[in-house]
């Protein structure tokens, strides 16, 4: 008896020797580059990949859309404002200038002028004396004559023209032109021993007057001058 359980013993002994030594080398575990086998990859994982690359593409095209369609829209406003200012600025200050022109008007030369008058008078034989004196002028465009005035001037106290004539006046009428005056002067002396007239002319402008006149004959003759203010 006490053989067998030796035996039985020493049996169960290998026996569990045996499964130790075939766990050790029969299952020990390969890299997979020496088997040729895959590792495990669970299908439920490449499901989930896909869905999230579809969501992305779908919020990129809104944004672009959006941003186009505002500035467009703003540039046409701005153009047509400044056009329509520029145009009228130019037009008003032409108009201006236009009215000022058709304003200056001539003066008129009516009125009354007041002046001197000289005479220079020569006798063959005798000489030369001048009669200086003073001269009122009335001028009226609307008037007739429209030049109307008196005279009168004197000899020297001792003048060798004296001895034939006493102190010379008279009287001078005319007519206005552009500027100018024409008409006639009427010469009398004191004594009723000389009595000429003449023709008589000058310039007549809005505040002067002046005018020449002459006459005689080959023994004796005169020649003078007038000027007048307003």
């Amino acid at each position: 008896m006490k053989a067998w359980a030796l035996v039985l013993a020493a049996g169960c002994g290998g026996l569990a020797g045996y499964g130790k030594v075939g766990d050790t080398t029969a299952e020990t575990a390969q890299p997979a580059e020496e088997t040729g086998r895959r590792p495990y990859d669970p299908p439920g994982d490449a499901d989930t990949d896909a869905d999230t690359d579809a969501d992305g593409d779908t919020d990129v095209d809104t944004d672009a859309d959006a941003d186009v369609d505002t500035d467009v829209d703003t540039d046409t406003d701005v153009d047509t404002d400044t056009d329509v200012d520029t145009d009228t600025d130019v037009d008003t200050d032409a108009d201006a200038d236009a009215d000022a022109d058709s304003d200056t008007e001539p003066a008129s030369p009516d009125g009354s002028y007041f002046g001197t008058i000289e005479i220079d008078y020569e006798v063959i034989l005798f000489g030369t004396d001048t009669c200086d004196g003073e001269i009122d002028l009335v001028v009226a465009s609307a008037g007739s004559p429209q030049i109307a005035g008196t005279f009168t001037c004197r000899w020297p106290t001792f003048s060798v023209i004296r001895l034939l004539y006493e102190d010379f006046s008279g009287t001078l009428t005319g007519t206005i032109g552009a500027g100018t005056m024409s008409g006639s002067i009427d010469i009398v002396d004191a004594g009723g021993d000389f009595s000429e007239t003449e023709s008589v002319s000058g310039t007549l402008t809005a505040g002067s007057a002046s005018a020449t006149f002459s006459g005689g004959n080959p023994l004796e003759g005169f020649s003078g001058r007038l000027t007048a203010v307003r």
